[in-house]
């Protein structure tokens, strides 16, 4: 069944997910998720694809979730449809915090709350200088999202994840520059460019290694330094078994460019 909440196009290795409800910011709703996780898994599963690429369209990455689906609530009442959109929300940050391949996030505009979240999901982000990213949960009397209680704090330090949280100030492109939240700046026209740039410079690598390389970035957040050299030990031995691995020794020494075939 084609989405009709995002578009899903896929060229040159790299997929694209697109936001798309640009009247509504890009809002989050319970259909828009489910066509989220579908995406994704048809990313990770495509042997084509080496890069996903996230972005939305109008002036908004994605501006949290859909509060009219919260409407009916009342203090004493919670519809079904509201805990099977969080659901579904949730299965879209397992999706992408479990997608093998490199993912990056274009922020054209706004990414608050949920939006937030995917977009430091993602490996690489990069954003317009009209992008605004942040947390503003508190100001609708619910708790901040997961992105913001768990990622930012690594991000940005706990004190000034929790003056953003507690505040509901908006960080600039700059600023989440300066802060290490977003890699990039770029112009706001020279954001499709510069993304599709840099994920096909990524796509045009070596498959496997890519995934084993961030795999092990990963881990290694996790575990002391003495399993992360066995790891490395390991995964490294490997890739060094691989067509990738001799194509690209042979292609240094030839001095070309390597044509891997992700074998």
């Amino acid at each position: 069944m084609k989405p009709e909440t995002i578009t899903y196009t896929k060229e040159d290795g790299i997929a694209t997910i697109s936001f798309n409800r640009p009247d509504r910011l890009n809002t989050l709703t319970g259909p828009m998720n489910r066509e989220i996780c579908a995406a994704i898994e048809e990313a990770e599963t495509d042997t084509d694809v080496k890069v996903l690429l996230l972005t939305g369209t109008g002036r908004a990455f994605c501006a949290g979730s859909d509060l009219v689906e919260w409407v009916p609530r009342t203090p004493d009442t919670h519809p079904m449809q509201t805990m099977w959109s969080m659901r579904d929300l949730g299965n879209v940050y397992v999706r992408l915090k479990r997608f093998t391949k490199i993912a990056i996030a274009a922020i054209n505009g706004f990414a608050i709350s949920e939006g937030f979240t995917i977009a430091m999901l993602c490996d690489i982000r990069l954003a317009s200088e009209r992008a605004k990213l942040g947390e503003m949960a508190l100001k609708w009397g619910t708790i901040p999202d997961i992105g913001s209680l768990c990622i930012l704090p690594h991000f940005v330090g706990l004190s000034r994840a929790m003056q953003y949280i507690f505040s509901g100030e908006l960080i600039d492109a700059k600023e989440a520059a300066r802060l290490g939240i977003v890699s990039e700046v770029v112009p706001h026209d020279e954001l499709d460019a510069r993304a599709r740039s840099l994920a096909g410079a990524i796509a045009r690598g070596p498959r496997m290694a890519l995934q084993l390389t961030k795999g092990l970035i990963r881990r290694q957040l996790r575990i002391d330094f003495d399993s992360a050299v066995q790891d490395y030990i390991t995964i490294q031995q490997l890739c060094e078994s691989s067509a990738d691995f001799h194509e690209g020794l042979r292609a240094f020494l030839e001095k070309r460019q390597p044509s891997f075939q992700g074998k």
